[in-house]
C-alpha cells in the first residue's frame, strides 16, 4: 500500500507522526475478477507506514498469509490528524 500526502495546493507533504496501519476487515466474496499485479515485497513489521523520501511516499507491506482470498478487503490508514481513510481491495 503506498500513498502520498499532499496539501490544498497540491504539493506533497510528510505527517508530523508515522500514519498507522488500520488491520483489515474482510467484507463480502468477490463478484468480479480481480486484477493483480504480483510483488515480492517482504511485509512490513509493526504499525506505521515506512515513509520513502526520494519518492516522497508512504508505505506498507500488508502480509496476507492467513487471508482469506475470493473476497474483498477493506484496509485504512490512521493520519496523525485523527481522520481514517479506507480503500477496498480484492484477493484472489
Amino acid at each position: 500500500v503506498k500513498f502520498q500526502l499532499k496539501n490544498a495546493s497540491g504539493a506533497t507533504v510528510q505527517a508530523n507522526s508515522l500514519p498507522i496501519w488500520v488491520t483489515p476487515e474482510r467484507g463480502a466474496a468477490t463478484a468480479a475478477p480481480v486484477g493483480e499485479k504480483i510483488y515480492n515485497d517482504p511485509p512490513s513489521s509493526g504499525s506505521t507506514f515506512l515513509y520513502n523520501s526520494g519518492s516522497k511516499q508512504y508505505r506498507y507491506n500488508w502480509s496476507t498469509k492467513g487471508c482469506i482470498v475470493g473476497y474483498y478487503w477493506r484496509i485504512g490508514v490512521k493520519l496523525d490528524d485523527g481522520q481514517t481513510y479506507y480503500v477496498i481491495v480484492g484477493l484472489r
